[in-house]
């Protein structure tokens, strides 16, 4: 609602939910196509045996590691990222309620969420700060830190601090993953809410491009089968 947008100016917050705001679109394409790759032999078996499969398989490696590298980019400890956006929003908290009594001055209070606002705010920053603490979050960035961003497998400074305290060593499975990346765009939806005075359908958004998704592999064809065709007819080289 543009009328909250108009009154209620932080440059940083702005920023921040604006690159978010982004961040969760991307977050939710990646998260809906690795759904059909994980676990799925019946997406496998149309890249399986085939040279052309290697590119294919390419394609899919790229996005389960962008996938883990997002949650790195929205988890992180600096820059625009949920754990910083999160203190921020407390600290605004007066001015966000004042901001839609201004905007909306006819508006009944329940109608604005004031009352409510606080306590949102407040499970906010609780959630945001209990996802950042977990060992799942730690272990994420390990990775990136010792086989996405640098090659330091076993020796970077994330790792000895981890060591102190047991982490670091029990991995995690992609769906663990992606149940981080469906929590982390909900927690990004709440914050535009609270900022922006907006609500997103992110479910419609995952359902559309699930099914772009999913009919991205219904058309596939068998890659082996096609070359084998092509084989016998001489075509491929």
């Amino acid at each position: 609602m543009g009328g909250v947008s108009n009154i209620l100016k932080d440059e940083w917050i702005d920023r921040a939910i604006a690159q978010l705001d982004d961040e969760k679109s991307f977050g939710i394409m990646l998260s809906e196509f690795s759904r059909t790759v994980i676990d799925r032999p019946d997406t496998h078996i149309k890249i399986a045996n085939s040279y052309a499969g290697h590119a294919a398989q390419l394609q899919i490696t790229c996005v389960l590691r962008e996938l883990r590298l997002w949650c790195c980019r929205i988890w992180d400890s600096n820059g625009h990222s949920l754990r910083q956006l999160a203190p921020r929003l407390v600290s605004a908290k007066g001015n966000i309620v004042l901001a839609r009594r201004r905007a909306y001055p006819d508006w009944p209070e329940e109608q604005l969420g004031c009352e409510m606002l606080p306590n949102r705010i407040t499970e906010f920053k609780n959630s945001v700060e209990s996802i950042s603490n977990s060992s799942l979050i730690a272990e994420l960035k390990l990775s990136r830190d010792e086989h996405f961003a640098h090659l330091t497998k076993g020796v970077s400074g994330i790792r000895r601090q981890l060591s102190q305290t047991g982490a670091g060593s029990n991995g995690y499975s992609y769906n663990e993953v992606l149940e981080l990346v469906d929590r982390s765009v909900s927690l990004i939806a709440e914050a535009i809410s609270i900022w922006r005075f907006e609500v997103h359908s992110d479910e419609d958004s995952a359902r559309i491009f699930r099914s772009y998704s999913e009919q991205y592999w219904s058309v596939m064809p068998n890659f082996s089968e096609i070359e084998r065709a092509l084989s016998d007819a001489g075509n491929l080289k």
